[in-house]
């Protein structure tokens, strides 16, 4: 059945334009299984690569910038390891889907459509990780400029939101960098587009 993986999916951890990663149940995490897949997902037309980490069932798709890449994950998965897209499409009776995790699936949606469309509108040049501390780096700027207002936004720090952006960037260029995307070579993809 095409189209039951996307997105929303429970064993999709992000979707880009690129590259998409996919987290296997540790029930299904066997070397073979995951080797099966991973050759089998590198046969597909429009994938450019695959890496696997066995330990936390991560499976890294690179891939052309195709709309439909996901079906062609789906059908290659379906044919190959059937019960590994189960694993990632099933619905988790374990979590609890009302409340706070409604809120928190929503507002994760949210983020991650608005880093694919930053992402897709500047090239890939842009997304939030790198605008994020940036927004806390220009908060300190007028926080520190503005100096004896009195308001809410006053009463927080300069120096805090400083630290704020420094962590972040930290945060995220590590990040990067343990998935072994370093900055550097993010941008002579993106030179290379030129």
């Amino acid at each position: 059945m095409v189209g039951r993986l996307n997105v929303r999916s429970k064993g999709v951890v992000h979707h880009l334009p690129m590259r998409t990663r996919l987290r296997v149940p540790k029930q299904y995490r066997s070397v073979q299984e995951l080797d099966n897949a991973a050759d089998a997902l590198r046969t597909t037309p429009g994938v450019n690569g695959v890496d696997l980490d066995y330990g936390t069932g991560s499976i890294l798709i690179h891939h052309d910038e195709e709309a439909g890449i996901l079906a062609a994950i789906e059908k290659t998965l379906t044919d190959s390891s059937g019960d590994i897209l189960e694993s990632l499409v099933a619905d988790d009776a374990d979590v609890e889907t009302g409340g706070l995790a409604t809120v928190g699936h929503f507002v994760k949606d949210m983020v991650t459509a608005a880093n694919g469309h930053l992402s897709s509108a500047t090239s890939h040049a842009l997304d939030l990780k790198s605008v994020v501390p940036l927004l806390f780096m220009a908060a300190g700027v007028l926080r520190w400029r503005r100096g004896g207002a009195e308001d809410a936004f006053m009463s927080i720090s300069p120096i805090v939101l400083f630290w704020y952006a420094f962590e972040l960037y930290w945060r995220f260029a590590n990040e990067k960098a343990a998935q072994g995307e370093p900055v550097v070579q993010n941008r002579k993809r993106i030179a290379a587009r030129s």
